[in-house]
């Protein structure tokens, strides 16, 4: 029905979708959990680590029943759309926690789904590049989901749930648009036998350390970042939406640079780990927000090169038909980590304050970028 084109078209416009929203849940829900119901730091990182719970869920789904990648994907998104509008029951700090579970859980399935749907519609050997553009995608949607949120403050003088609410149709639309591949013989095969031998593979790993690199500074800024800009500078919700727009679109510039770039590159990766050094101390000691903006800029390169590298490492680690599975194990692993992570910060914040919470990352994020130049090494040294 479709050309080969055409269904990248539409995976990627439907990420695009998918990340918007994705990305306002993460930043939206502790905004209104700390200054609409006035809950507490840790507290915010509960609700924040009871939505983690949910993903992980939706991910055993995927481990433990036989789906089809095409028709799954559309009823995440039907699923989704028809969820959100629940936020607008949520008067208290359990009914949002309840509402957010229950949203994360629908919406939780698509990020190795269609991680696996950019791979499965196209030709075998252009992994690379498609994986490369879906996550300048990803990036794309996350600088356009806070301008379209900072234009619907502005319209609803800074309601925040009114906001989150206009995601719902373009949800639903991006399912409606799904709906007419949800079949599509690429997409319509059924996951199989869930083995994960892949994991014995030192590239596999290579790309799961890629990937988490920036996991704790991304918890931290999605969680906390608009709280201590809030807290710190007195940033309204349109100019928190602002900082964070700064921080993705860097992370887009710098995907869209490495589609030039078809292998892994450890020098990348290298800049990576000492500008997010560099970046965290800046934020932790920001003393205006030109200096929060100017750590977010140097932390969005860190963002924007952590995804696609360590996408890249997998795909090329794993058969086509194991991707659900190696995805979803990736995701999983994120996951966890922000289940352990968001509560462990969230108590730092509390007692401590959020200067240090971004200081306290430093450590473990240059434990992480350490242990994959070491992998990295071994797998030099083993193809010599």
């Amino acid at each position: 029905m479709f050309s080969g084109r055409a269904k990248i078209a539409i995976v990627l416009l439907v990420t695009l979708v998918y990340r918007a929203t994705s990305n306002m849940l993460q930043t939206s829900v502790p905004l209104y959990a700390k200054y609409v119901l006035h809950a507490s730091d840790f507290t915010v990182s509960l609700i924040v680590a009871i939505a983690d719970v949910a993903a992980i869920l939706s991910l055993l789904y995927l481990g433990y029943s036989s789906i089809r990648v095409g028709k799954t994907i559309f009823l995440s998104l039907a699923l989704t759309s028809i969820c959100l509008p629940l936020f607008l029951v949520t008067s208290n700090i359990l009914s949002l926690a309840l509402v957010n579970l229950f949203v994360t859980f629908c919406i939780g399935t698509l990020s190795p789904l269609l991680l696996t749907a950019i791979v499965l519609v196209d030709a075998p050997g252009t992994h690379a590049r498609n994986l490369t553009i879906f996550s300048a995608v990803l990036s794309l949607s996350l600088v356009l989901s806070p301008i379209y949120q900072s234009v619907l403050l502005a319209a609803t003088n800074e309601n925040l749930i009114s906001s989150m609410l206009f995601f719902a149709p373009l949800v639903g639309a991006a399912a409606a648009l799904f709906f007419v591949m949800r079949s599509d013989d690429r997409l319509s095969v059924a996951r199989g036998k869930f083995e994960v031998v892949f994991v014995k593979d030192l590239s596999y790993w290579a790309g799961i350390l890629a990937y988490e690199s920036f996991s704790l500074p991304f918890i931290a800024i999605l969680t906390f970042g608009g709280i201590f800009a809030k807290n710190s500078f007195g940033a309204s919700y349109g100019a928190i939406e602002a900082l964070f727009t700064v921080f993705f679109l860097t992370s887009l510039i710098v995907r869209v640079l490495l589609v030039k770039f078809s292998s892994t590159n450890e020098l990348v990766m290298a800049l990576s780990f000492s500008v997010m050094v560099i970046g965290l101390f800046l934020v932790g000691f920001s003393s205006s927000m030109w200096m929060l903006a100017f750590g977010l800029v140097l932390l969005g390169y860190s963002h924007g090169v952590a995804y696609p590298i360590g996408a890249r490492h997998i795909a090329d680690a794993v058969p086509r038909e194991k991707l659900v599975a190696a995805f979803t194990v990736c995701t999983l692993i994120d996951d966890s980590i922000s289940l352990v992570a968001t509560p462990a910060l969230g108590l730092i914040a509390q007692f401590f304050g959020l200067s240090l919470l971004f200081l306290a990352i430093e450590a473990p994020s240059i434990v992480i970028g350490a242990a994959y130049i070491l992998i990295m090494r071994r797998i030099r040294r083993r193809n010599e």
